[in-house]
This record gives structure tokens, C-alpha cells and sequence, in this order.
């Protein structure tokens, strides 16, 4: 017979539900009657099982005062294989390909929602739990330190009641602490951070 013209249908109902690896017998009939030999496609792989994710790394704390970088251990995927994490840093908005050589290095002062998920090469997507934290690396600044009556810091009560001005932080002021030495210690020792080690928390009340 004459080789005629292709015509080319597609048949686009087909549904997997299942994951697993599939094949497809085709047999065409024309209008009178005849059929043809039947063709058997190749494997079709179905994945509809999500890749593992795994828990970050790099992020224990609320907030931090040097850069963080946050890494990822690989997930895995038993069908069509693990193909890698996203993050985004905008609610979703854009999504990132994590980089496991480099991780996430996050260095500009602020606070920071982190979502992220694996994927595989089948467009399966699972979702990590999304992190909240902040960074801040700029010291506070005490501004001054005045008593409540404000004349010469000369006060006859055995409890004393003064303000201290603090530059504001973005991570909020933690605690407040007050070390009281004698004059002479403070003629004759140079005070160091350890020293305050056994000082005494004041409150944090504000006006």
C-alpha cells in the first residue's frame, strides 16, 4: 500500500494515580474495519510521591549579632530522585535555588522569614518549616546616665532611682546591668566586661 500522510493525535485524558512505572499498547482501527499492529510505548514514570526535606542548620537562636549562614543536608527521593531546596526570604513571593556549597548567608541587620522546600525531578514540591529570626549587629549605646533629682548625683536615700537613655535596638534591650564599686576601685582598677559577671539586673521599666 501507499505510504500515506502522518496524522498525528493526542490523546490527552490519559490519568496515573498511582506512582510506578508504566507502558502504553496502542491499537489504532480505521472506519472499515481494519486494525493495526499494536505498538507498545517506552517506560513512562510516574512520581507523585514528595521528596524528603530535612531540618535547617545554622539557626538556634531568635537573634544573632554576626553573620548567619544556614545550611541544608540533602533529602532523598525513591522515584524520579532528589533534585535539590528552595528558600525565599519574601513570603513566598520568589523562591531561590539553594546553593549546598555556599548555603544561605544572610548578613544585613534585620529580621528575616525564611520558608523553604525540596523538590524532585518529577515537580513533586515538600514544604520546610518556615523560621523566624532577626540580626542585629550594632552595639547599644548608652546616652546618659542621670539620677531622678538630677542635682550633682548627690542623693541621701540608700535607694537610688535614675534613668538611663539606650539607643534604641532592633532586637529589643535584653537586661540592664549596674556594677557599684567604691572610689577607689574606680581610681585604681580598669574595668572589664568580666567584672560584670556578678552585677545586679535592674528593671526595665520605661517612661
Amino acid at each position: 500500500a501507499e505510504c500515506e500522510e502522518l496524522t498525528e493525535f493526542i490523546a490527552s485524558n490519559l490519568v496515573f494515580n498511582e506512582t510506578g512505572v508504566y507502558y502504553l499498547h496502542i491499537m489504532v482501527k480505521d472506519e472499515a474495519g481494519n486494525e493495526s499492529i499494536v505498538q507498545t510505548s517506552s517506560e513512562i514514570y510516574i512520581d507523585k510521591t514528595v521528596p524528603t526535606v530535612e531540618d535547617l542548620e545554622g539557626v538556634s537562636a531568635s537573634w544573632f549579632n554576626e553573620n548567619v549562614t544556614i545550611t541544608i543536608p540533602d533529602g532523598s527521593d525513591q522515584h524520579s530522585g532528589f533534585a535539590g531546596y528552595e528558600y525565599s526570604l519574601d513570603k513566598g513571593n520568589s523562591w531561590i535555588t539553594y546553593n549546598k556549597e555556599t548555603g544561605i548567608l544572610l548578613t544585613e541587620n534585620g529580621t528575616y522569614e525564611l520558608q523553604y522546600r525540596s523538590k524532585d525531578f518529577a515537580g513533586n514540591y515538600n514544604n520546610g518549616t518556615t523560621i523566624n529570626f532577626g540580626i542585629d549587629k550594632d552595639k547599644p549605646i548608652i546616652d546618659s546616665v542621670v539620677t531622678e533629682d538630677g542635682v550633682a548625683n548627690i542623693v541621701k536615700d540608700l535607694n537610688l532611682t535614675y534613668t538611663v537613655n539606650v539607643t534604641s535596638s532592633i532586637s529589643g534591650i535584653e537586661s540592664i546591668k549596674v556594677l557599684k564599686i567604691d572610689e577607689d576601685s574606680f581610681l585604681n582598677k580598669d574595668l572589664v566586661l568580666e567584672d560584670f559577671a556578678s552585677a545586679e539586673n535592674v528593671s526595665l521599666d520605661t517612661k
